[in-house]
C-alpha cells in the first residue's frame, strides 16, 4: 500500500516550481543628467548688520554668524578684553537677547563657558584668520543651539 503525501509537501513543491518559472524582466532606462555644479551665489547680506544689536563696547571683537541657521534672525559673538563674552541674538519675534559667559583662548582655540546652566553649557571654537567655527557640546545641541561659522566684523584678533 502506498503512503499518502502530506499536504504540506505538496504545497511546498508547488511553490518551488512556481519560483522556477521564467518571467520576463521589466527594465526601464532612466537618463541621468550630468552633474552641474551650482553657480556661486552672490555674497549674502550678512545677518549681523541687523540694527537690532546694541553697539559693541570699545575694545571688543565681534563675530557675526554667516552659516545658515534654523531660526530667523541674526547671531553674533562679542568677545570682551576682560575674558567675558556675549552670544547675542536678534529675533523678529523676541527682539534682542544675550547669553553671557567667560572665555579663554589658547592659540587658535577658544573655550566658552556660559553663565546659564553652568557648567553644563560649553562650546569650543577654532579661529582661522577672520573666521571662527563654533561647536557646542551635546547639552547645548539638545537645547537647540546650532554649530556655526562666524566672521570677525570688528575689533582686534581676540
Amino acid at each position: 500500500m502506498r503512503q499518502p503525501i502530506p499536504f504540506v509537501a505538496v504545497i511546498g513543491a508547488m511553490l518551488v516550481s512556481a519560483g522556477c518559472e521564467e518571467r520576463p524582466s521589466i527594465v526601464t532606462l532612466v537618463e541621468v543628467p550630468a552633474f552641474v555644479a551650482p553657480a556661486p551665489s552672490p555674497s549674502p547680506s550678512l545677518p549681523y548688520v541687523d540694527p537690532g544689536f546694541p553697539a559693541a563696547p570699545p575694545g571688543s571683537t565681534v563675530y557675526g554668524r554667516i552659516s545658515p541657521s534654523q531660526g530667523p534672525g541674526s547671531q553674533r559673538y562679542v568677545l570682551h578684553e576682560s575674558g567675558r563674552f556675549g552670544l547675542q541674538y536678534f529675533k523678529p519675534q523676541w527682539g534682542f537677547f544675550e547669553y553671557a559667559g567667560s572665555y579663554s583662548r589658547s592659540g587658535s582655540i577658544v573655550s566658552f563657558s556660559f553663565d546659564a546652566n553652568r557648567p553644563e553649557w560649553t562650546a569650543i571654537a577654532s579661529v582661522d584668520g577672520a573666521s571662527m567655527a563654533v561647536t557646542y557640546n551635546a547639552m547645548m545641541i539638545l537645547d537647540d543651539f546650532e554649530n556655526g561659522v562666524y566672521v570677525r566684523t570688528s575689533g582686534g584678533g581676540s
